[in-house]
């Protein structure tokens, strides 16, 4: 189902068509027959993919290759209005730019591996995903001729980070007991704990100083 709008007298030209899923996506582009036809052939089908913390390095390879493409990624929040707006905008980019870039979103509240690996701390936030590096969209401006651009060259303006490598296990475990302890410093028992760490290091450290001099004794009694 397509919707036209057409106003010669001021020159106004609007297409709005509905894609598969139902959602209205809007024609960005020059006004003629040809360009039209191709543009609905093309938005017909979704552009946007949905990614989360399982399927985003799977999909994306950002930073083990990068071999599927250049990735521009919104993360977003389901009530945030700004962040509806920025996806509505994101699917035309998707459709306008077909072949040549990937465009998916992130929704940041089933995905917080992802927003905590990215530093994501506002909603709606965009990175593009090119060559092992991402460039974060800075601008709190999201439309077309905007995304356009800034994918297209303007990205090379801002700072390129590398892609963070998806945290090991052992990254994990180590990040939940840093995290255990920070909260423990932090909440009403800080000094308990601090007298009951204090108490296990000094343990610690008469085993390691008593395992050192029975190390040196062994080792002088076999000398010959």
């Amino acid at each position: 189902m397509s919707s036209w709008q057409v106003n010669t007298k001021l020159r106004h030209f609007q297409v709005f068509f509905s894609s598969e899923n139902g959602e209205p996506v809007r024609y960005d582009g020059q006004i003629g027959v040809e360009e039209i036809s191709n543009w609905l052939t093309t938005a017909h089908q979704v552009a946007t993919r949905v990614l989360n913390d399982d399927s985003f390095e799977h999909l994306t390879q950002a930073a083990t290759g990068a071999t599927t493409g250049d990735w521009f990624v919104i993360y977003y929040k389901s009530a945030c209005v700004s962040c509806l707006e920025a996806l509505a905008v994101l699917e035309v980019l998707g459709v306008k730019m077909k072949g040549k870039l990937n465009v998916a979103k992130i929704d940041m509240e089933t995905s917080p591996k992802l927003v905590d690996r990215m530093k994501i701390t506002k909603c709606p936030s965009a990175i593009f995903y090119r060559q092992g590096k991402m460039y974060r969209y800075e601008v709190d401006k999201y439309d077309s001729q905007s995304l356009t651009t800034f994918v297209q060259g303007w990205y090379k303006n801002m700072k390129a980070e590398n892609v963070p490598v998806e945290p090991s296990a052992f990254d994990r475990l180590t990040d939940g007991i840093v995290l255990a302890l920070k909260n423990q410093l932090q909440g009403p028992n800080r000094k308990v704990f601090l007298a009951v760490a204090g108490g296990v290091g000094v343990f610690i450290v008469l085993i390691v100083v008593i395992g050192l001099v029975k190390g040196k004794s062994s080792n002088k009694y076999k000398e010959p």
